[in-house]
């Protein structure tokens, strides 16, 4: 069977369009080429005569099945296993934007349209990886280990600034510590002395707690879990808390601290920066406007809560001068995450950081907050 024989482009009279015309495995054919130009018209010609003979050999071709969507890729893979409250935040803006839109069709250039849309137009690299191209990521790589799609597309990594990573000397953790409310001091104390990041200590239940034995079981990111060896500043700041039953560390009215992750913030950011506006910690007042009512000033520390882990890490190797130890104890995924606290505190605090985590500093458990703004402690922690 003859495919070019078979198919001419013709021309017809009172228009330009050039048409297809003839006969393939005994069915007519007559169908418009959409344009003028004989070039063009003799390449669809040719395909169409091609596809025409396969059919005819073959049969027609199976239908294709239709492609699956991004809403039902973040379906599946938010019922795979459990996620954090970021990470089904982050989600549910990206649900939002995509929609309906068929998996195939969220390349590198859908997900630029997405972080154009969803973040603020002075977002970070930073942002930008962890709250669109992350978990955009994640979710292809679901939807291909499901079957849902043939292979995950390349997405370019935002550049992310290098962050300069601050800690706290001991004489300021100690301010920091009598500066907060009497709710919020034990969690910071526990969170200086083991290192925990703030999603552990948050989730954090006395059933995990074992004060005779000085251990606590701390739930990390995806389900796992690690112990941590409790030092005695941790186990004093334990033993302040009220409640020995559900979360262990709570707010004034008895409930779980909200994690600062989440955008709505929480009790936890509005306390921990009070905390560090009385300790005269670095920051600056800003002015926040409101859809209704009122605009409110509100103090912006220049420290998130993750100094507390930095802080820990940047003590543990100024004493016990071993990486290979901090990694461990510190559930670091590699040597490298590590390398940065090596050289951030000088030796000369090294007694006065052995002293906090032994327990030997009066906390003040209990005790109402001390401002430090105004008291000569504080002028002489600005002038170092």
């Amino acid at each position: 069977m003859s495919r070019r024989a078979t198919l001419k482009v013709i021309s017809r009279a009172g228009t330009p369009t050039l048409y297809v015309r003839g006969t393939i495995g005994g069915i007519s054919i007559f169908q418009s080429t959409g344009t003028d130009d004989a070039a063009l018209a003799e390449q669809y010609r040719v395909k169409l005569a091609d596809q025409l003979y396969k059919e005819a050999l073959h049969g027609p071709a199976p239908e294709k099945a239709p492609d699956r969507t991004f809403s039902e890729a973040v379906v599946s893979y938010l019922q795979a296993e459990r996620r954090s409250p970021n990470t089904a935040s982050f989600v549910r803006k990206l649900v939002l934007h995509f929609g309906d839109r068929p998996l195939p069709e969220v390349t590198q250039a859908a997900v630029d349209e997405a972080a154009a849309a969803i973040l603020r137009s002075s977002a970070s690299g930073a942002t930008k990886l962890r709250q669109v191209v992350t978990p955009i990521r994640a979710i292809l790589r679901h939807a291909v280990s499901r079957g849902m799609l043939t292979a995950t597309p390349a997405i370019a990594t935002p550049r992310v600034a290098k962050v300069r990573r601050e800690f706290l000397r001991p004489s300021e953790a100690i301010a920091l510590v009598h500066a907060a409310s009497v709710e919020l001091r034990p969690l910071l104390v526990f969170a200086i002395a083991t290192g925990a990041r703030p999603a552990e200590y948050l989730d954090l239940q006395w059933r995990d707690v074992d004060l005779r034995g000085r251990r606590a079981r701390l739930l990390m990111k995806g389900g796992a879990t690690r112990n941590v060896d409790l030092c005695e500043a941790a186990v004093q700041a334990l033993k302040a808390t009220r409640h020995r039953v559900g979360p262990v560390f709570r707010s004034r009215r008895g409930e779980r601290y909200q994690d600062t992750g989440r955008s709505s913030g929480g009790q936890f950011k509005v306390a921990w920066a009070g905390a560090c506006h009385r300790a005269a910690l670095p920051g600056e007042v800003k002015t926040y406007r409101r859809a209704r009512g009122p605009a409110y000033e509100r103090f912006s520390p220049d420290h998130p809560p993750y100094v507390m882990r930095h802080t820990w890490a940047s003590w543990h190797y100024a004493i016990h001068k071993d990486l290979v130890l901090l990694e461990q104890e510190g559930a670091w995924e590699g040597p490298a995450m590590v390398r940065v606290y090596a050289h951030l505190m000088p030796a000369v605090y090294r007694q006065e950081a052995v002293d906090f985590l032994g327990g030997q500093i009066d906390f003040r458990f209990g005790e109402e907050p001390i401002d430090l703004r105004f008291c000569a402690i504080a002028v002489q922690q600005k002038r170092r």
